[in-house]
């Protein structure tokens, strides 16, 4: 952010100002690195400091540079203070302070405390701090370096912590990175976080603290080289310029055969282990271990082969994960997906956003027939009493999207279906018929969202829906087809009443609305 006050004028601002809002103008005004923007002078945080408040220090220590002035909170022993300064995001002026190991402006002495006494909130502030070079993570997780020699529970609580850092769960593009080394010092973590996981322990306890993590992850990065050489074979090396040849092929089809070993091995490493005596385990909601499994097979790519051949794993966990993982291309796959693993597939589904977009009408299609499959579909009778629950999750999950990006992401799927175009003929947009009709679709979908409990309301739902969708697609019905239509609605009023009498108004204002949308199309 660029300067607002003549440095002056923002001098004397800061050392008159209250405690209160000298941290809201820090907060305000230092978040972007000096070489790109502003900066406080190491002589001005200097005097701030000297104000000897509490609210001013913790200011300086969150979101100020100046090492003299770091240096002098931290001498202060206070836990909370020492906390924000290991998650300052401004590490401006790195510092290699010690054993070649970029720290920012933490000094040798606070980082071997960190390491051998820090609790989890300093571990998370400085591992999870955003400004944090990729370069340690990826030491945290190979336990290279200053890692090498730390008890196995102490490794576990940092690698955990660095697990969350924000860096490791976005999707940077080719653009983003500034050249070939920034790309590979962004994509070393990855690879150290993949072999990682099939070298230590498969304990409980590591895979409890794992799978949320892996969950998260923005990158896929097998060991495909090390999956390889367990078998005895080596990647062929890769060569540039007249003297390729036929290597980038080789090499090519070699990394795919050592991705496809590595995530056998991986899936195997993580089985679920077999209860241990009295020990049991309820094989509908899993463990641990089969979380784990659903987390690693999720981040496969969505265009990967690999995630076809998941669909053939006697295992719904590895299944569940390929759900989160793939681009849905048509309707009927969803079908065949749900007549497998039933509410297993929705609930994993639910959690990818390839299933709700609508950027096309073949996606608006898919996500329509999510979102029929969650409301309406017939459940097995062990799925019964986890419906509703299900459908919480649809709910919440489509809302985040859609907070997320509304255009991509719209709140009533219902509206996405199209009409046959054997029964429509174009009409003018601007007819007046049409002014209220978002109105009136938010009214009805209120009332078959509170209909969807009764089996005996569901073709109705689905007849008045259809007629409304005609009508809001800006279409006009033919004489012949409002008719059969009109009579299946008579028809299933007169079984819906003997089914559930309490629901009889709702009944009446299902037809009113009928015969509105009627009158509309007869007026048209």
């Amino acid at each position: 952010m660029e300067r607002i006050l003549p440095e002056a004028a923002e001098r004397i601002f800061l050392l008159n100002a209250s405690p209160e809002e000298v941290y809201r103008y820090l907060r305000e005004h230092t978040q972007t690195p000096m070489a790109f923007g502003y900066a406080l002078s190491d002589d001005l945080q200097k005097e701030l400091v000297s104000r000897a408040e509490p609210i001013v220090d913790l200011a300086l220590a969150q979101f100020c540079d100046s090492e003299e002035v770091i240096n002098e909170i931290l001498a202060k022993d206070d836990k909370d203070l020492r906390v924000a300064v290991l998650a300052n995001h401004n590490r401006l002026r790195p510092i290699k302070l010690f054993r070649d190991l970029d720290t920012g402006l933490l000094p040798e002495k606070v980082f071997d405390q960190l390491l051998s006494n820090g609790d989890g909130f300093e571990l998370l502030a400085f591992f999870g701090n955003p400004r944090l070079e990729m370069d340690v993570l990826a030491d945290v997780f190979a336990r290279n370096g200053n890692y090498s020699d730390l008890q196995d529970e102490r490794w576990m609580m940092m690698v955990i912590a660095a697990l969350r850092n924000p860096q490791l769960r976005q999707d940077r593009q080719f653009r983003d990175f500034v050249d070939g080394y920034d790309m590979y010092r962004h994509h070393r973590p990855f690879g150290e976080i993949y072999k990682l996981l099939l070298r230590i322990e498969p304990s409980p306890r590591w895979a409890t603290n794992l799978y949320r993590e892996i969950f998260e992850l923005a990158e896929w990065k097998p060991d495909a080289e090390g999956a390889l050489a367990n078998t005895g074979e080596e990647m062929p090396e890769l060569l540039y310029g007249e003297s390729a040849g036929d290597s980038s092929k080789d090499w090519h089809e070699s990394h795919k055969r050592g991705e496809e070993l590595y995530l056998k091995q991986l899936l195997k490493h993580w089985k679920t282990p077999t209860p241990k005596g009295d020990e049991y385990r309820d094989p509908k909601y899993g463990e641990s271990h089969d979380w784990m499994r659903e987390a690693i097979v999720s981040r496969l790519p969505s265009h990967s082969n690999l995630i076809e051949k998941m669909f053939t794993y006697n295992d719904v966990w590895v299944r569940k994960g390929a759900y989160r993982a793939i681009e849905p291309s048509s309707p009927e796959e969803l079908d065949r997906f749900y007549e497998r693993d039933g509410l297993d597939f929705l609930e994993a589904a639910i959690r990818n956003p390839s299933f709700f977009r609508n950027y096309s009408d073949s996606a608006a299609a898919i996500s329509l027939k999510l979102h029929d499959l969650v409301w309406y579909a017939e459940r097995k009778p062990e799925d019964n009493t986890e419906s509703d629950f299900t459908r919480d999750q649809y709910d919440g999950q489509l809302k985040r999207l859609h907070e997320a990006d509304p255009s991509i992401f719209p709140l009533n799927p219902e509206a996405f279906e199209r009409p046959d175009p054997d029964d429509v003929a174009d009409v003018d947009p601007g007819h007046a018929a049409f002014k209220n009709i978002e109105r009136v679709r938010a009214e009805i979908s209120d009332l078959s969202r509170n209909m969807q409990h009764s089996g005996g309301f569901k073709e109705l739902s689905g007849i008045v829906n259809k007629l409304s969708d005609m009508v809001a697609g800006q279409s006009q019905v033919s004489q012949e087809t409002f008719a059969a239509l009109e009579e299946r609605v008579l028809a299933r009023i007169d079984d819906s009443r003997r089914e559930v009498n309490s629901n009889f108004w709702v009944l009446i204002l299902f037809l009113i609305f009928l015969v509105l949308v009627g009158a509309a199309i007869k007026f048209i």
